[in-house]
């Protein structure tokens, strides 16, 4: 089967109604492209007078059907637990592991069992008063993921006390494309997320997982 991939560039200034171009891809795509999907929009208004759900009525006067959906909030709380500081000697994928385990909320503690996995601390590590975990589940657009970083990098240069910080975001497995705008295919998986671990001092460490599309060919 043979892959073709067709950009159009809706930034293009011929890119208009009447014009040539326009009504040749319009046409093009009205005869040849039949099929019916649902596709996820988020818009951030170019003007703070503009209502965000004013797309959404665009799309409902041009025939479509539309529906709202909401971004979800949780919260969770840890107490009294140990947690990996990424001082000299510290194993940064080992780090990244402490990371997606408590992500899930599974079990850290070091109590032996001999039916269950168990997990053993890093070092060095520190126990802490709380940890505290944010997540949203939802689609946002770059602004409000831009937001997030500016807020959380203001929190960690503002707050002596803290020991890091991370941010993780995960993108759709089935985005159409991925980093460097690299398309998913049926035979590439789809992980395109990352994740940013602040530091006092302002540095920071940033972990991409890549798609079998983009990872580099031996």
């Amino acid at each position: 089967m043979l892959l073709t991939v067709v950009t159009i560039n809706l930034k293009d200034e011929c890119f208009i109604p009447t014009k040539k171009n326009y009504e040749r891809v319009r046409i093009t795509l009205e005869k040849r492209f039949k099929q019916n999907f649902d596709v996820i929009i988020a818009w951030d208004p170019p003007e703070t007078n503009l209502c965000p759900s004013s797309v959404a009525a665009w799309f409902s006067t041009h025939g479509y059907n539309v529906c709202l959906c909401h971004q979800m909030f949780s919260q969770r709380t840890e107490y009294s637990l140990m947690i990996p500081t990424l001082q000299d000697g510290c194993d940064i994928d080992k780090f990244f592991e402490w990371l997606g385990i408590f992500s899930i909320a599974g079990d850290l503690s070091d109590e032996t069992d001999d039916y269950t996995n168990t997990y053993k601390y890093l070092s060095p590590s520190i126990y802490v008063g709380q940890v505290q975990y944010l997540q949203w589940t939802g689609f946002f657009t770059q602004k409000q993921v831009q937001e997030i970083y500016d807020v959380l990098k203001e929190c960690i240069l503002s707050q002596s006390t803290l020991l890091w910080v991370s941010l993780h975001v995960q993108g759709f497995a089935d985005s159409p494309v991925s980093w460097d705008l690299k398309e998913h295919m049926f035979f590439n998986d789809g992980d395109n997320s990352y994740t940013i671990i602040f530091q006092p001092k302002g540095e920071s460490i940033v972990r991409r997982s890549l798609c079998s599309n983009n990872k580099p060919r031996t």
